[in-house]
Order: C-alpha cells, then structure tokens, then sequence
C-alpha cells in the first residue's frame, strides 16, 4: 500500500558473477557526478532495499568501486509513476560493461536497459614503434602504452563505430594505424596494434571475461606477429587450436591452474616455433 500511494519505489540487485563492486548513481539525465558520493556500493550478491523515488527521467550510472570507470551508463530513462521495480546488474558477455535489467514487481514484465557503452583494453605489439597512444573519434584514451605492454585496466567509450587511432607516444598527432571499428553494448573487447614500422594494422577481439571454476585459468592466444604466419597450440602435448593466422586468436580453452608447457608448433607438424 505505501508503494502504491508513492511515485515510484525502486531496488538494486547486483547479479553480475565475475564483475566486482559497483557504485551506483542515479540523477538527474547529463548530471556530473565527479563530485557526488554514490547513493549505494554493492558487492556480488548485494541488494538494497527498496527506495521511494520521484518519477521523472534520470540517469543511471554504475562505476566500478572506488575507480572512477564507468562500467554502465543508461542514457536518459524514465522511472513511471506508481510502479514496484528492481534493477538487476547483469554480465552476459562482458565483464567491465555491464547491463541492467529492470522488472517490473507487479506484472513480472522484464525489460532490458542497454548500456550505451562498451568496454575496451589496448596492446601494443608494434614491435618497431615504441611507446604509442591510443585515441577513438580523436579523444585520448590510452596514452604511453609501451610495447610489449597493455592497458592496466579496460576504459569504456560510447556504442557504435568509432574511429580508432594510434600514434607514436613521441610524435602525436600523426596516425600511425587507423581504422573503423564498432564496438557493442556491454561488451569487452582487446584492441591490438601489431606490426613493423609503415604497415602497423589494428586489430579488435572479442573478449570473454566471465571466470571459469575455481581452480581453472582460461586462455587464449593471439597471433600478433608477422613473421609467423600461422601456428597450432599444443599445450603438454594436446592440441588445442590450430593454424591461428597472423591477426588472429584462438578460441579460449580451460587448464587448470598449474604450470604447464605451451608449445607454438608450425602448423599440421611437431616443429616448436616456441616453447614455453
């Protein structure tokens, strides 16, 4: 009864398996929040109570804890009058952008609130180059990654196709590998530059980032040099990918969690290009 008499009551679940704390911020649509404290911090498996709010449009943005990283924006969305709801936070692909899902309490209506923002990590394996920055529609997103380096950390940046650029870290402003590349909602993804100097290329995976069982690492390799075309994966003498291409990645695999051997084989033959 007190919902029904009130505008809108509304309840966070943090559902998201693999993805860490959360810091919640619901305002005003275009509302900075640099300066804000979030309204709640949840944990995997965390909740709030229910809250009463005014209806209206608001925005809700979710940062991972204590970072400043935007993991989810919802753009501007309405909260209807007298309606029960709870937001779900939700990882179905990635892990860093996340999505929401809102039900509705009285009808069980479920209705998914698409993040307008992906998530990307950057390497550099531009073997020739140095130190690069990374930039996507002009802005500067990853600066001085240094070669044989990555991102600490994945940033997010607006749904879409973006234009992805890299230019030596000593000589900005001129692109030293550019390309289009579309990015999804609530998705993780690896941007990779490779190459010798005047044919640098970018090249963009898919990631998945949800954890295997305990006790398990899951991998993948990916073929970022030039010199070698194509190899297969052998891992303690067991095959697990073959022939991934120069720009290429293998599909991930589970081992356990323990020392192995990874042997990089000219493909079709048991001629190491690398062991590890």
């Amino acid at each position: 009864k007190v919902f029904a008499r009130d505008p809108h009551a509304r309840l966070f679940v943090h559902a998201g398996y693999a993805v860490q704390g959360i810091d919640i911020y619901l305002s005003t649509p275009g509302l900075p929040i640099t300066n804000l404290s979030p309204q709640y911090q949840l944990g995997f498996g965390g909740a709030t109570s229910f809250v009463l709010t005014n209806t209206g449009d608001y925005e809700l943005r979710l940062l991972r804890s204590n970072s400043g990283l935007v993991a989810y924006d919802s753009g501007t969305i309405a909260l209807a009058d007298q309606a029960t709801q709870t937001f779900f936070i939700i990882a179905k692909d990635g892990t860093h952008a996340v999505n929401v899902l809102k039900v509705d309490t009285a009808s069980s209506a479920t209705t998914l609130l698409p993040n307008t923002l992906a998530a990307v990590k950057v390497v550099n394996a531009a073997y020739q180059t140095g130190a690069v920055d990374q930039k996507w529609d002009g802005t500067l997103a990853a600066p001085n990654i240094a070669y044989r380096a990555a991102t600490q950390t994945y940033y997010t940046l607006p749904v879409g196709t973006r234009l992805i650029t890299f230019e030596a870290h000593d000589a900005p402003g001129a692109a030293i590998a550019s390309a289009n590349e579309t990015f999804v909602s609530a998705t993780d993804s690896t941007v990779l530059i490779s190459g010798a100097n005047g044919s640098q290329v970018i090249s963009v995976f898919a990631d998945k980032n949800q954890s295997p069982h305990s006790g398990t690492a899951r991998v993948r390799m990916i073929n970022a040099s030039p010199d070698v075309p194509a190899f297969d994966v052998v891992i303690d003498g067991n095959l697990k990918a073959s022939n991934v291409a120069y720009t290429h990645a293998s599909e991930y695999f589970d081992l356990d969690e323990s020392n192995h051997k990874v042997q990089l084989m000219v493909p079709g033959t048991s001629t190491p290009v690398c062991t590890l």
